[in-house]
């Protein structure tokens, strides 16, 4: 759940979600839980590592941001892995599963402070 097609008859509405679905089962099955490796990402397992990495600044609250991230902010470096796997009903399809983070937030849905 979590989306709406607009104008969309209710049968490709639930077919769009049984494929998201099928899609959520394989990603689990074949990558783990997103979690997993962030626990130990060193750890050997099904994520692989990509090299290109971003830094940037984590800061608790806005105010903080405003006075300087350099200065008042906890400096953080985001990284991207991915997943391979095939595609639960189309033969032959590969899958690339991306994740980027780790991300902070200080709550409320606020993911720009």
């Amino acid at each position: 759940d979590g989306f709406a097609l607009v104008g969309a008859a209710p049968d490709q509405v639930r077919a769009k979600r049984e494929r998201f679905a099928a899609i959520d089962r394989t990603r689990r099955t074949a990558c783990g839980g997103f979690e997993d490796h962030v626990a130990a990402p060193e750890a050997p397992g099904p994520w692989r590592r990509l090299e290109d990495r971003a830094k940037g600044y984590h800061c608790a609250t806005g105010e903080q941001m405003k006075l300087g991230a350099q200065d008042n902010c906890e400096p953080l470096e985001l990284g991207r892995s991915v997943c391979d796997t095939t595609h639960p009903t189309r033969p032959g399809v590969h899958l690339a599963i991306e994740r980027i983070g780790p991300f902070r937030s200080v709550g409320n849905y606020d993911w720009s402070s």
